[in-house]
């Protein structure tokens, strides 16, 4: 072994730099509610100990831009859950269009995340347009635009995020290594503002060799329950920035 080594100089050699504590003003949002085939839910919470909470599910696309430590956008689906009694959201797949974004939520707290290609474009008709691509295929296509007569329904309770962070069995097929963690930033938001409308969406297939591991292309929407552009002040600060551990399952 290397003189003098530690294994706390293993930190510097990851490929992504820390994001905590980040701020991002002005952050703009286009969220969708949307009642789906509860057996897309089931299907992806099957395999975890997590149990589905109702038949709704939460998408948002964030333009994090203005953020203070690096530029990005995302695009997440969560789902509400229950874990030992206590509620909250479990995110199913991520997007965001960044390596360290990827890795540094992925690798660090358990947030099943991918790279890709994610615009975010504001219409004339004051509307918004976000399309996440693997390649040159549109997977995710969202779309929400301005309408003061839509009444907004009741919102899911996603927080804190219940995460798993895994880790392979390095000689074998199964685990190496499972914990479940929570992280909640809410309190750190401030909302700037707020607008209902209508909106869009539409799944479509992923490309050949990549693995649409949650089926979200075959998700069947049964309801767009409300869809909704907030603007915000985003932090995430060193009290609730990081992830919590809850339990190690293994």
């Amino acid at each position: 072994m290397r003189e003098g080594f530690t294994s706390s100089q293993l930190y510097k050699r990851l490929p992504y730099g820390t994001t905590v504590p980040s701020h991002c003003p002005n952050l703009p949002a286009i969220s969708f509610d949307l009642r789906v085939d509860p057996d897309w839910i089931e299907q992806n919470l099957a395999n975890t100990p997590f149990t589905p909470v109702g038949d709704r599910i939460f998408i948002s696309a964030s333009d994090y831009s203005n953020n203070a430590v690096v530029p990005f956008k995302d695009i997440i689906v969560i789902v509400p859950m229950e874990y030992k009694g206590k509620r909250g959201g479990h995110p199913i797949v991520e997007f965001e269009n960044l390596n360290r974004l990827v890795m540094g939520g992925r690798e660090k707290w358990g947030y099943p995340k991918l790279v890709s290609d994610i615009s975010f474009d504001r219409l004339e008709n004051g509307g918004i347009r976000s399309v996440v691509k693997l390649g040159s295929t549109p997977v995710v296509e969202l779309e929400w635009t301005p309408d003061a007569t839509v009444t907004e329904a009741e919102p899911l309770n996603l927080t804190p995020h219940y995460l798993l962070r895994l880790l392979p069995d390095a000689s074998r097929e199964g685990m190496g290594f499972a914990e479940v963690l929570n992280r909640d930033t809410s309190s750190d938001v401030t909302l700037l503002e707020k607008k209902i409308g209508k909106g869009s969406v539409k799944f479509n297939k992923w490309p050949q060799h990549e693995l649409d591991y949650c089926g979200l292309a075959d998700l069947e929407i049964k309801e767009i329950v409300s869809v909704t552009f907030t603007t915000s002040d985003w932090h995430a600060t060193e009290e609730n920035g990081w992830a919590r551990l809850v339990d190690r399952i293994l």
